[in-house]
């Protein structure tokens, strides 16, 4: 019974962390506390009125976060190059052949999906129609 008397004293009267931290709040009357509530709640709905007519309200925040990242411009010049063989294995049932096609068909070339994973990679230099064979991998 005694164990039980200690525990709601422990819990009624707080830790000593929280009386070390006292903000001047515990010596308020309960109307006192209410009126201090009611104080920084008129403060808050004016801050963000303020906010609002500034313009800084939460539109601009998703705004900016729906905006796209520009694509950075990688310089080749900066950096030294090699050349590199590949060699691959392929199954030409999905694909419209080997070689390179500059032309658009309706199935994908093995070179044009290798380069185009070159070109996102940024291992290659060149845009999607340059052709294999030319300055893109020279």
């Amino acid at each position: 019974m005694n164990d039980n008397k200690l525990i709601d004293d422990n819990v009624c009267s707080g830790s000593e962390d929280q009386e070390k931290e006292d903000d001047g709040y515990s010596s308020y009357s309960r109307e006192q506390l209410i009126n201090q509530i009611k104080v920084l709640k008129t403060e808050l709905v004016q801050q963000e009125q303020q906010h609002k007519l500034n313009g800084n309200g939460n539109k601009n925040l998703e705004d900016e976060s729906t905006k796209k990242k520009k694509k950075k411009e990688l310089d080749f010049n900066q950096y030294s190059t090699r050349k590199i063989a590949l060699t691959i294995s392929y199954q030409g049932g999905s694909h419209g052949g080997l070689a390179w096609q500059p032309e658009i068909t309706p199935l994908s070339t093995v070179a044009g999906e290798l380069f185009r994973a070159l070109l996102v990679s940024r291992l290659v230099e060149g845009s999607e129609l340059s052709p294999v064979g030319q300055s893109a991998v020279d």
